[in-house]
């Protein structure tokens, strides 16, 4: 159905298998989300300024774990929650935790930076700068404290809601 009318396809065993995983990985992401994002977890990789050595920032890495202990790759569940909508609600989770962690880097590194990346759902689907701002405040932070990136970027640039994103951010 997905191909459109008068198409065909042969079945394979391993797109069944497929459709079990990405199933399987859903429902563990949908019960995290429930379970106040159990299994969610924020890792910060260092960003060092090569001119004296000196930490400047870090950037925001998701990581996944199921109810039974297994490691989901970024590569596996971030597509399923682009496709399902939850990268909405998971992405405002990153963005406040993100933050957090950057006020408490501040206390030692007055101008520590954080760097998020926001998914294009987020731009095309949900009222991101707003978040952003919003959260800012929250957690009371001035917005060069956060270096936003956009994944898939290339096939957006026209877009209408990403130019006006990107000029109110």
């Amino acid at each position: 159905k997905n191909r459109g009318k008068n198409q065909m396809y042969f079945f394979k065993p391993e797109d069944y298998t497929n459709f079990l995983r990405k199933r399987y990985i859903r429902s563990c992401l949908r019960k995290a989300i429930g379970d106040n994002y159990a299994g969610f977890e924020l890792h910060f990789q260092p960003i060092i300024m090569s001119a004296n050595e000196n930490l400047f920032a870090a950037e925001t890495l998701l990581r996944f774990r199921t109810p039974a202990g297994e490691n989901i790759t970024p590569f596996e569940f971030i597509p399923i929650l682009e496709d399902t909508g939850l990268i909405i609600p998971v992405g405002k989770w990153i963005l406040r935790n993100a933050l957090l962690m950057c006020k408490k880097c501040r206390e030692v590194y007055p101008d520590f930076v954080i760097s998020v990346n926001f998914s294009y759902i987020q731009i095309l689907k949900s009222p991101l700068f707003e978040d952003i701002t919003e959260a800012l405040e929250e957690v009371g932070l001035p917005p060069q404290a956060l270096i936003v990136e956009l994944t898939e970027s290339g096939h957006l640039e026209n877009r209408t809601a990403v130019q006006n994103v990107w000029r109110k951010l």
